[in-house]
């Protein structure tokens, strides 16, 4: 699995979005039971402290230790960091599998065996998976053109699964996709810059070049975004799956 996230792992804990919350209370509702869910792939814990509403216990794992050092504390997130296919849990430990906007980095058939070892009967496998921002008009064909043309490139081949929605992802087991959860953040142009700086494409960008490609495009940002707080909205994808 590739870390594309530990390089400014702090800016990933301020600028990237969150989940409805009423999405885990859902997937707890699905799920065989409510004591533990694994957060695969969890970055700093955005879906980890959502979770912890729904679940007695969340484990919070991730690949890079420097997202895990950032998760904000509560009494019932654990976090550690591991690869997504070799999990610390006991077998048939967890009600609920969780990976949120993590699964096209993964070793799928690894991870999914490791998912069902530690997946009780009746357990649920949630993935979940959002693509390109909508906020207006004139600021949405910037970003478009920013991610096609300016870093297009620079986006790992993974990316495509993101894309795709991750329809193309062979999951295991039979279940159903969730469509009816909104997410949306009230966000300034400020948020939004640091948003983007937190893209995998954008790091390999600077990566090679040694320059901020996001500098480039802040000035029509600005521009087309002067000032003031607006919706953010992402086509939020949500496939479960139960173990049988």
């Amino acid at each position: 699995m590739k870390d594309r996230f530990s390089q400014s792992s702090d800016n990933y804990q301020r600028f990237r979005p969150s989940y409805p919350p009423a999405l885990f209370a859902e997937l707890a509702r699905l799920a065989s039971g409510r004591q533990r869910l694994w957060d695969c792939g969890c970055g700093t814990g955005q879906a980890s402290l959502l979770a912890a509403d729904s679940f007695q216990q969340v484990v919070a794992t991730d690949l890079s230790a420097a997202q895990v050092g950032q998760g904000l504390a509560h009494e019932r997130v654990n976090y550690l960091a591991c690869t997504a296919e070799a999990a610390p849990l006991a077998n048939a430990s967890c009600d609920a599998v969780l990976v949120a906007q993590a699964l096209h980095w993964f070793d799928f058939s690894a991870f999914f065996a490791e998912a069902e070892r530690v997946l009780r009967p009746g357990g649920v496998l949630a993935a979940l998976t959002y693509n390109l921002l909508s906020i207006a008009p004139g600021v949405d064909e910037l970003i478009a053109e920013f991610y096609h043309r300016v870093i297009g490139a620079y986006w790992d081949a993974e990316r495509r699964h993101v894309e795709n929605a991750y329809a193309d992802i062979p999951f295991p087991w039979q279940g159903v996709d969730l469509n009816e959860f909104a997410m949306t953040a009230q966000w300034s142009p400020e948020h939004l810059l640091g948003y983007l700086r937190t893209w995998s494409a954008v790091k390999n960008y600077q990566r090679e070049r040694d320059r901020d490609p996001v500098a480039m495009i802040e000035p029509d940002v600005l521009r087309l975004w002067p000032q003031g707080v607006r919706e953010v909205r992402w086509p939020l994808t949500v496939r479960v799956r139960f173990r049988p």
